[in-house]
């Protein structure tokens, strides 16, 4: 009696796992997949994904816009807070650790208008649970890639070697296709 007690409650358990199992919501996807880049954006020592969706605007049954088009850019650490722009972005560029925290910074590059590859690259940095602001600086990246790749992105942003309270920003200055001289500013983040 002790055992089929014993087997009876082993295969209620079974039935409540696999119940459980069974009605676990899948992920469902953020929206269309626009850029995926690589970081140590949660200082951990291991580079994590980080992918840039575009997300439609939302619009009620009278096509009035209930929630605005938005771009989120999403972590493989679900730890990591996701951040949300409701300014068209272009790209998503991955920054080495402009602020010495330990910790990679991520920047959005929004072009001027649609067509034009003039924008703002805008860098941000995971401050607690909050991504801030750090600078933001006009440019034209596809400009910048094609006259000289060692003035990728990567390299127009990095942290100021005298303090970490600065960054030095390098703005490529460029007339008529050709790489005329980088001006370097040292700005307070």
């Amino acid at each position: 009696m002790t055992r089929l007690i014993l087997l009876f409650a082993t295969l209620a358990l079974v039935s409540c796992v696999a119940r459980k199992d069974a009605t676990l919501p899948t992920p469902e996807p953020i929206g269309e997949v626009l850029t995926v880049v690589e970081g140590d954006f949660n200082g951990d020592g291991v580079d994590d994904d980080a992918t840039l969706y575009y997300v439609e605007a939302e619009l009620d049954t009278l096509g009035r816009v209930v929630t605005p088009e938005s771009y989120v850019v999403a972590f493989a650490a679900d730890s990591i807070t996701r951040k949300v722009s409701t300014r068209r972005v272009d790209e998503l560029v991955a920054i080495d650790d402009v602020d010495a925290d330990g910790r990679d910074e991520i920047a959005l590059y929004s072009t001027y208008s649609e067509g034009s590859s003039w924008g703002d690259l805008t860098v941000y940095a995971l401050k607690g649970e909050e991504w801030g602001r750090i600078v933001t600086t006009s440019l034209n990246l596809d400009l910048v890639t094609k006259i000289d790749s060692t003035l990728g992105s990567l390299s127009l942003i990095r942290p100021d070697s005298v303090d970490n309270e600065h960054v030095i920003l390098r703005r490529p200055v460029i007339v008529d296709g050709t790489l005329v001289e980088v001006v370097e500013e040292r700005l307070a983040i």
